[in-house]
Formats: C-alpha cells, structure tokens, sequence
C-alpha cells in the first residue's frame, strides 16, 4: 500500500474568481514550508486496484491540522490493509474503500476497524447495508477476465457514467423497478433535449454561414455571438445505448441474485423509453 499524501488548500481565488486550491502563495513560507494560518489540511490515498482498472483515490478535506488530517489517513490505511485477509482480497479492498468513501462524503466517523476484522474473520459480509456502486464496482472486477475487453469496456462505461452516478447511493437491497424506470426515462428525455440543442445550433450555424458568403457581416457576426450562448452539439443517446444500460444493470443484478443478495431482477421488469425524434 502507497503512503498516501497530506497537502494544504484554501478557498482563495484569482481575479477572474477561479479557485487557487493548491496553488495559492499565500499556502507556503518564504523558505516552503506550508504556513500554519492559511488554509486546511487535506489528505489522498490512492487504493490498489487490479491490473488494468483505473485508479482510484479516496480524498478527504478541512482539517484544522496535519495531525487531525493525518489520525485519518492513518486510520484509512488500516481499514484498507484488513482486505489482505480476505478470501478475496481485491473485491474486498474496494468494498472497504466504498465504506471509507461513504463514511468521508457524509462526514461520519470511519468504520470500527475491530468490528470490521471481526467480520472478515467470520467469513460475514464487509457491508451490513451494501450500496449499489460498491456492488457495481466488485462485480465489474470480477468481470474483467471473464468477459472480452470490449465488453467488459462497455460495462464499465455504463456503470460509471450511469448507473453509479444515478443509483450507487442506495442500498442494493432497496433498488426498485421505479428508480430503474427512472434513470432511463431521464435519460431519454435529455436525449430529446439534446436532439432540440443539437438541431437549433445547426440551423444557427448555417444562417451564419449564409450570412458570411452573402456578404452580410453584421448578421453573421449577431449569429456567431449567439452560437457563443448555445451548448455545443452533443452526441445523444439513443434505444440501443438505453438498452445497454439495461442489459448491464441486468446482467449485474443476475449475478446479485446468484449470491443471494437480492430477491429480485428489477431490471427485467422496465420498459425501455419510447424514442422520438426531435
């Protein structure tokens, strides 16, 4: 396991309002070392993960001090070593870091590493209330050399951009067919907007371009202006990619009800979204 890091930031910000973070002077002495009085301590520790999958880091911020910040790196590194124990320590590394994650996102105290060892030790669960996005994030390991590249790239692309940011919050055992239905009705309805955004810039950008070979530089130039104000096109998602998120959801809730941690495969039970065009 990596040492992790501690760093200061602040909120401090340029003329133009961006945020320094990090790079604002007034975090370091003239000979420096970071200045006592200006800023908050934060920490990163970066979790082994398999060959192959991308990195991840666990981040934490705010503390007063770098022994306050480095009590919980500390504290995180234990947790997270505790995997090594495991029958399968890589999923379980990741179940801890989703814990740890949780834990630090919600401000609440880290979870009790003896209650933890006790638990592995018993061969139990890691998780008494499991999340879908550290179920999500095990079963996309355990697909990695189980699956060809291409799919696996494709579980991975719809867990991440979709299916953790929408779902991963909630337990796995409370997921219903209505969250489901409602991720992908969501989607289908941004779909459409994006279609409406794409098409009105396109026209925008012809009338502009109409306007520059007529010769017509004051409209070509209002034209330009208004593209400036307008989302740039997009590409949109359309049935097969909706079908796709489904039949990933689907083949990981399969592997949920295998390991008997649901009941249920809510995700056979949504309609796909009707697709229209705008």
């Amino acid at each position: 396991m990596n040492e992790g890091a501690l760093y200061k930031r602040c909120h401090c910000r340029d003329e133009n309002g961006r945020k320094l973070g990090g790079a604002c002077p007034k975090l370091r002495r003239p000979g420096g070392a970071y200045d006592a009085k200006h800023g908050t301590w934060s920490l990163q520790l970066e979790i082994k993960v398999p060959h192959g999958e991308e990195r991840r880091h666990l981040r934490s911020g705010g503390y007063d001090t770098r022994e306050k910040a480095q009590t919980v790196l500390a504290g995180i590194k234990e947790l997270i070593a505790l995997a090594e124990t495991a029958d399968r320590p890589d999923q379980t590394r990741l179940q801890i870091a989703g814990l740890v994650q949780a834990a630090l996102r919600e401000h609440r105290s880290l979870p009790d590493a003896d209650e933890l060892r006790t638990r592995l030790r018993l061969g139990r669960p890691v998780e008494q209330h499991l999340t879908i996005e550290a179920f999500l994030r095990e079963w996309l390991v355990t697909k990695r050399g189980s699956r060809t590249a291409s799919t696996y790239t494709s579980y991975r692309i719809y867990c991440e951009q979709h299916l953790i940011p929408a779902l991963g919050h909630l337990q796995l055992t409370k997921l219903r067919k209505t969250h489901v239905q409602t991720l992908l009705d969501d989607i289908a309805a941004e779909a459409a907007l994006t279609e409406q955004q794409n098409a009105h810039r396109r026209e925008i950008q012809a009338a502009a371009k109409a306007a520059y070979h007529a010769k017509d530089h004051t409209t070509a130039r209002a034209l330009r202006a208004q593209l400036e104000l307008m989302p740039p096109l997009r590409p949109v998602p359309g049935p097969v990619t909706l079908e796709r998120i489904r039949a990933t959801l689907r083949s990981a809730l399969t592997s949920a009800m295998k390991e008997e941690l649901v009941t249920v495969n809510v995700a056979k039970l949504v309609e796909l979204p009707t697709h229209r065009r705008a």
